[in-house]
């Protein structure tokens, strides 16, 4: 009767944390919806800003300065758009390999040694994209005209979705080991130079 006892909690356990995961599968693709919608206001933004600049420009006595500034502006803004477009595709990347270590570890393939283990894992993992989508999305909304300024906020950025990415591979060697992982100092050195 205790053994059973424990199963029912087993099984009740088990299916709150698979409703956890589907409720972060919403959560995904509302967050998603939303970025497009900011993705769209960043870009009327954007041409708001480079008619104002535009007018700027029109002002300045020396036309050829007024034109280089205006081309630095354009081109730091698309170097921002193209790196958190990547990035953005990354992190979707990363939450559609969780979907799929989700499932198996739902399903209680062979292969998955501890479950409850795993599944804080991908809790973990989730999380870290979470931080790193919402800090991606806020990082495509700004508009540059220094160079040196871009550089900083894009690396800090890309700093998160790396983290993200160790928590995802993380929650991978969890699932197939049954072990907390910690990563190696060999590791920790390729991710640091990814960084750069």
């Amino acid at each position: 009767q205790k053994i059973d006892t424990s199963i029912a909690q087993i099984r009740t356990n088990i299916q709150q944390k698979v409703g956890e995961l589907e409720q972060g599968k919403l959560t995904e693709a509302s967050k998603a919806a939303m970025f497009r919608q900011k993705l769209e206001e960043r870009r009327l933004k954007i041409a708001s800003h480079e008619a104002e600049i535009k007018l700027k420009i029109q002002a300045f006595k020396d036309k050829q300065k007024a034109q280089i500034a205006a081309r630095v502006n354009t081109n730091l803004n698309k170097i921002n758009q193209n790196q958190t477009d990547t990035m953005l595709k990354n992190l979707d990347l990363m939450s559609s390999l969780l979907d799929k270590l989700a499932d198996r570890v739902t399903q209680g393939t062979h292969d998955i040694k501890d479950q409850a283990l795993a599944n804080q894992a991908i809790a973990d993992a989730r999380e870290a994209i979470a931080n790193a989508r919402t800090a991606v999305e806020a990082q495509a909304q700004k508009d540059y005209t220094k160079r040196d300024q871009l550089h900083t906020d894009i690396k800090a950025v890309r700093k998160l979705v790396i983290d993200a990415k160790q928590a995802v591979s993380n929650a991978v060697r969890v699932a197939k080991s049954g072990k907390i992982a910690t990563p190696s100092a060999e590791e920790k050195e390729g991710s640091s130079s990814g960084k750069q």
